[in-house]
């Protein structure tokens, strides 16, 4: 079962955990290697800010702990994401589930781009979103989606008794 580090992803001073110690994604979903690089760049940036001009332990303790607050929590998105995708699709369920949430992106996005975002995955190429970025971005979508659906089929039902009435 692919996981992620849920919590601190340093011990004191003297250890950090990055790229697949901290996220696991099946190989296929082309991001292990990407987000390993993006820990190291985050951990490199948070280093680089909390220099003050000595090596203090307190300043390397103080860096790694920014730095498990920023990949945390797109460790976590990243991983429920790769999960996301990877059902069994023999199952019909596990297929519906699967596409159903793609065509949906897929219409809306096309219909209304200025509302409804891509795909998850056509998101997930965009390097200006973080993976907790995607996942935010995506509920917001469904929420939207689903509020859009009920709409229409509530202005269908109201029409439908309006016609049957002869008016």
């Amino acid at each position: 079962e692919f996981s992620f580090c849920d919590g601190s992803l340093h011990r004191l001073n003297s250890t950090v955990l990055l790229g697949d110690a901290i996220h696991t994604v099946k190989p296929y979903f082309g991001l292990g290697v990407n987000s390993a690089f993006e820990d190291v760049i985050t951990l490199r940036d948070a280093m680089d800010r909390s220099r003050s001009g000595n090596q203090d332990d307190d300043d390397f303790e103080n860096a790694l702990r920014e730095f498990s607050g920023m990949r945390g929590p797109n460790a976590r998105a990243l991983v429920e994401l790769s999960r996301s995708f990877d059902k069994d699709t023999r199952n019909p369920v596990n297929l519906a589930s699967f596409l159903v949430p793609l065509l949906l992106d897929s219409t809306f996005h096309r219909l209304l781009p200025g509302i409804f975002e891509r795909t998850a995955l056509g998101l997930l190429q965009d390097e200006r979103y973080s993976f907790q970025e995607v996942v935010q971005r995506k509920y917001r979508d469904r929420v939207l989606q689903m509020a859009s659906i009920i709409s229409i089929f509530l202005i269908m039902g109201e029409l439908y008794t309006a016609l049957s009435r002869g008016i």
